[in-house]
């Protein structure tokens, strides 16, 4: 699972990235839906930590 995580962070680092010189509700927008897709793919109820810790990866990308 750790690899799909880095995997995925590191495809969300580049997507920003590229996103950069878009406003910054439409940049909001966008990872709102990676993150609803990302919990509605991995989120059981025994997975919170893990999720939090994505939106705390994806968050600190974005800043």
């Amino acid at each position: 699972m750790s690899k799909r995580f880095r995997a995925k962070l590191g495809e969300i680092k580049t997507e920003l990235q590229a996103r950069r010189h878009q406003p910054l509700t439409a940049q909001g927008t966008w990872l709102g839906t990676v993150l609803r897709g990302y919990y509605r793919y991995y989120g059981v109820p025994s997975n919170i930590n893990a999720l939090c810790r994505f939106r705390m990866e994806v968050t600190r990308l974005w800043f």
